[in-house]
């Protein structure tokens, strides 16, 4: 199935559209109210749609400089999960952003979380799919993320740059968003796991989970990717 990336605004029908199973996808803690996604799209965003065998299947919402792209959320429809298309979206995906730096935040694998098994498989996705662990944590709001990514680390003064022209000023100074020091990572770091690591997963189970969602969510030309 043919996979196409097109950057375009987004009307009041694919609104309504995408609404109730962003909020599905997303726990309350991890993604802002759903207007402010919209009302904040035109700061430093590239809004991709992402379409399959003609149809809309999901997004990437992604904020980008000369240098950066920050993947903030990426989502398939339920529909259209567990066929490749994430897969393929994502490899499209890094071949736009292949002159910058792209990364994105994971929930970290934390055994005593009731979704361990679903972080894992999410990391996994993105790992195989061509991101490295870059060894960081981010803070926003109340969660501390793993950062993967491809290209090296990045500074909490270019991650600055990136969210504080997307943030409301109100919630400049109330809402934690920065990269975490060295000694601050290891304090966050969830405690190893007792038991045995989880089974190794099919690439249709791992792209499943990681599709479901990704918060922690690039720019030039859109290409078709194969599945």
């Amino acid at each position: 199935m043919n996979v196409e990336l097109i950057k375009t605004p987004w009307s009041f029908r694919d609104m309504r559209w995408l609404k109730p199973w962003f909020e599905d996808a997303f726990p309350p803690e991890e993604r802002p109210p759903f207007f402010v996604l919209y009302l904040r799209s035109n700061k430093g965003v590239d809004w991709w749609k992402i379409y399959a065998g003609g149809r809309l299947t999901g997004f990437f919402y992604v904020m980008a400089n000369r240098e950066l792209a920050y993947i903030f959320y990426f989502a398939i429809h339920p529909e259209f999960r567990g066929r490749g298309i994430g897969t393929a979206a994502l490899k499209a995906l890094l071949r736009k952003y292949r002159r910058k730096r792209l990364f994105l935040a994971v929930e970290q694998a934390d055994p005593s979380a009731k979704n361990y098994a679903a972080r894992v498989k999410r990391r996994e996705f993105y790992l195989r799919n061509g991101l490295q662990d870059l060894g960081q944590k981010v803070q926003e709001g109340s969660v501390v993320y793993d950062l993967l990514g491809t290209g090296g680390a990045v500074r909490d003064e270019e991650y600055q740059s990136l969210i504080q022209p997307w943030m409301f000023w109100p919630l400049r100074d109330k809402v934690t968003m920065k990269i975490l020091e060295e000694e601050k990572q290891e304090e966050a770091a969830p405690e190893e796991a007792s038991e045995e690591a989880p089974e190794e997963t099919s690439e249709e189970t791992a792209e499943e989970a990681s599709e479901e969602a990704t918060e922690e969510t690039p720019e030039e030309e859109t290409e078709e990717e194969e599945s």
